[in-house]
């Protein structure tokens, strides 16, 4: 294995000076925080995201068991019922560690790429 680096340390260099080993800023606080602004739409995201897991659980539950006559379609609605929660799971999750924090961590990581 070729020396100049530190031993034990980064195999690829570490980051350039004035660059914080950490890329994407802070760690994250010890509770769970939602500011006071985003709180109707993270409500909204729960709700509608229960609706939409319940009322598409029904249909298929309807169409698979009591008519079994599944079709493509239903295959499509369950497929974007399983990705529907994770969307909105970003979206909360963009909303709860702000974007500041997320653009901070992009800029970070864009000077230690571009170096």
């Amino acid at each position: 294995m070729a020396s100049g680096g530190p031993p034990g340390g980064f195999p690829a260099g570490g980051p350039p000076g004035g660059i914080p080993p950490e890329m994407m800023g802070p760690p994250p606080p010890d509770h769970f925080f939602i500011p006071g602004p985003a709180m109707p739409a993270v409500i909204n995201n729960l709700i509608f995201t229960s609706l939409a897991v319940i009322i598409v659980s029904l249909r298929l539950i309807t169409r698979g068991v009591i008519v079994k006559n599944v079709g493509i379609d239903d295959y499509l609605i369950a497929g974007a019922a399983v990705r529907f929660p994770a969307c909105c799971g970003v979206l909360l999750s963009a909303i709860v560690w702000s974007l500041e924090n997320l653009v901070a961590g992009l800029l970070a990581w864009h000077q230690v790429c571009r170096h």
